[in-house]
């Protein structure tokens, strides 16, 4: 039964269908519920149970949503291994491997092992997919072959999207898109403005990214300590938002509206108006807008129709209930918060950190037992124009018990052009990163995006 359940589901991850149209959506995963299976859903896993209470037969399935992992497929299995298999069930075995395969940028590890939990024995099965710097895994505990069907079932029903965040770049050559422009900025960095191919250009200034094309300019607000806050009511943090960054430079405000969704996740906020310009005295018509990571993006135009004609929206949907396809045409915009990058930009220490943690279940009865919490910290530290040093951190706490891997290697760089850096050494092997700048009041963020795994990672300058 063993070797007949596991031969089943690695030949079903062996040739996964990214794309295939699916029912249900859970993170970055979509899939189909087995029919006449139990589902439990939480916040980072969806469970999927099935049992014959008469011939004491089950099969418990886990969806875990996405966590960060690291750009070896190998580790990420054995890391999940340990914080979810064995935290879950007691397994005297290593367990027995299949292949890796790659699929779409997708890189599946696929084991199994002989399991005893509260006196319940059969066989737990561990599939992990790497891939754009994050992974999924799915943990599969049955004492039957019986549900071979339905599992086979459920995994070919498995999509995996491809593109992690919808707030980075489209492109994955920036370069192809952008035309920086040297600018002496007040801080150091070199490029301050760039003129995408599009026809909208940016420049950056003390509060926010301007950005424009023909007579509609758009401020990429930076956040503060006013808009920067969580705000519990929402009508609060819209009076907030609009008092702090629209108020205090327009005045005469007529045919206000203001509107969130109390259905879409994230929650979007739309607030316009008809104003006077204070310091040209000018009438414009500002639409103040947020949805998410973008933060405040307020966007001018010389009135209501030219804004209706440039982003696709009629007058009615706009007063009343604005059209998704509206969030999303505004929601790009935060996009061109997007800057070239000087080698001599980098010189300093570059950190990104994030942690993950993860929910288990009894496999029995499917009760809740506890968290691993996983932290991995990654710094780049640029000693001049031409080397770096990088270290990445590992931790996996698991209840009291916790486990920690180190790496460190250092190198050369240089930029192949000012939106590609190419590292002689990471983790055992030459590195080529997709980069780019965006801004902060007072600083920058450092996106880089390995070129063999897709999704970009975020790095803060230290002081």
């Amino acid at each position: 039964m063993k070797q007949t359940i596991f031969l089943i589901l690695c030949g079903l991850f062996l040739s996964l269908n990214i794309s295939a149209q699916t029912s249900e959506t859970f993170d970055i995963i979509s899939f189909k519920t087995p029919v006449g299976w139990q589902k439990k859903a939480a916040e980072s896993a969806v469970q999927f149970s099935r049992e014959d209470k008469a011939k004491g037969t089950y099969c418990l399935m886990t969806l875990y949503k996405s966590v960060p992992g690291t750009p070896n497929s190998k580790e990420n299995f054995e890391m999940a291994w340990t914080s979810l298999v064995k935290e879950m069930v007691t397994v005297a075995d290593a367990p027995k491997m299949d292949p890796a395969a790659t699929d779409e940028g997708w890189e599946i590890q696929s084991g199994y092992a002989a399991f005893e939990s509260g006196g319940n024995k059969g066989v737990v099965l561990l599939v992990t997919a790497s891939g754009f710097e994050k992974m999924v895994n799915l943990i599969i505990l049955t004492n039957t072959d019986a549900y071979e069907k339905e599992i086979s079932g459920f995994i070919e029903s498995i999509s995996l999207k491809k593109s992690i965040s919808a707030t980075k770049p489209t492109t994955s050559n920036p370069s192809k898109s952008i035309n920086p422009v040297v600018v002496a900025s007040k801080n150091g960095f070199k490029f301050a403005t760039s003129n995408f191919d599009d026809g909208w250009n940016s420049v950056v200034n003390e509060d926010w990214v301007e950005v424009t094309k023909g007579n509609i300019k758009v401020l990429l607000h930076f956040p503060n300590a006013v808009t920067g806050k969580y705000y519990s009511d929402s009508d609060e943090g819209i009076r907030a938002a609009w008092n702090n960054l629209i108020a205090p430079r327009y005045d005469n405000l007529q045919n206000y509206t203001a509107w969130f969704s109390t259905s879409d996740i994230p929650r979007p906020f739309v607030i316009a108006g008809e104003l006077s310009d204070k310091q040209t005295g000018k009438r414009v018509y500002v639409v103040l807008f947020q949805k998410g990571n973008t933060g405040w993006i307020e966007i001018i135009s010389p009135d209501k129709n030219t804004f209706i004609n440039n982003f696709g929206v009629d007058n009615t949907t706009l007063n009343n209930y604005p059209d998704p396809k509206l969030f999303a045409s505004l929601e790009k915009l935060a996009d061109y918060n997007k800057f070239a990058i000087a080698a001599t930009d980098l010189k300093g220490k570059w950190s990104d950190k994030f942690s993950a943690t993860f929910f288990n279940y009894n496999a029995g009865d499917g009760q809740y037992t506890g968290t691993n919490t996983i932290a991995i910290v990654t710094n780049f530290n640029f000693t001049s124009a031409t080397a770096y040093n990088w270290d990445g951190y590992l931790t996996n706490n698991a209840h009291s018990a916790g486990s920690a891997k180190t790496f460190k290697t250092k190198g050369s760089f240089k930029m192949t052009n000012n939106w590609q850096i190419q590292f002689s050494d990471i983790q055992g092997k030459p590195k080529t990163y997709n980069a780019y700048f965006s801004c902060l009041k007072g600083g920058r963020i450092l996106w880089l995006q390995d070129k063999d795994y897709g999704g970009y990672m975020a790095y803060g300058k230290a002081e």
